[in-house]
């Protein structure tokens, strides 16, 4: 895999940003676009590019998670971005979810920015497919309030942590991706 092709510079639809104007990067602004433009949410409620460290011991990295949506200060769903098949990226969605906070963040979406797949985190189970079944605002406030936020327990944390690194960190092998430490 290469270092993907900038065309120059464009302004994050969130933040205001001047970011590497990209085919991927496109799409995750429409991403961002069909968040706040059709769903509902706040820029407020976006939090955009957030890393989330990964430490299994022997090996340190960083994955990056494209949107976290928090309402009310509670981290309710994780989106990411990625490129080509969907279901290959459903696990380390997954796991996202369950690692980036102290709770399980009840929904996990997967989205090549043509499709999606939205994710219950505690099961792993898919809830819905196509990008119209991403939950809007108020779909996800009425699901925060019928689901209770709890934390993994520490050694299946871990072992999300290994999965993560294994899917996630280990497979971009241009280094513009995750960040892979020994």
């Amino acid at each position: 895999m290469g270092h993907p092709l900038v065309l120059g510079q464009l302004e994050d639809y969130v933040t205001g940003e001047t970011l590497d104007d990209t085919a991927d990067e496109r799409l995750r602004q429409a991403l961002a676009r069909l968040l706040l433009d059709d769903l509902g949410y706040q820029r407020s409620e976006l939090q955009v590019r957030r890393d989330l460290p990964i430490d299994t011991g022997s090996h340190a990295a960083t994955s990056r998670v494209d949107f976290v949506v928090v309402i009310d200060e509670k981290a309710l769903m994780v989106v990411r971005y990625s490129a080509g098949a969907l279901v290959v990226r459903e696990r380390p969605t997954v796991c996202v979810a369950r690692l980036l906070e102290p709770h399980v963040i009840p929904r996990a979406v997967i989205t090549n920015g043509r499709d999606a797949r939205v994710l219950d985190a505690s099961t792993g189970e898919v809830v819905g497919t196509g990008l119209q079944a991403i939950p809007d605002r108020a779909a996800l406030v009425e699901l925060a309030g019928s689901v209770e936020l709890s934390a993994l327990p520490a050694k299946r944390r871990a072992g999300e942590e290994r999965i993560l690194l294994a899917f996630d960190a280990l497979d971009e092998a241009c280094g513009c991706g995750p960040t892979l430490e020994h």
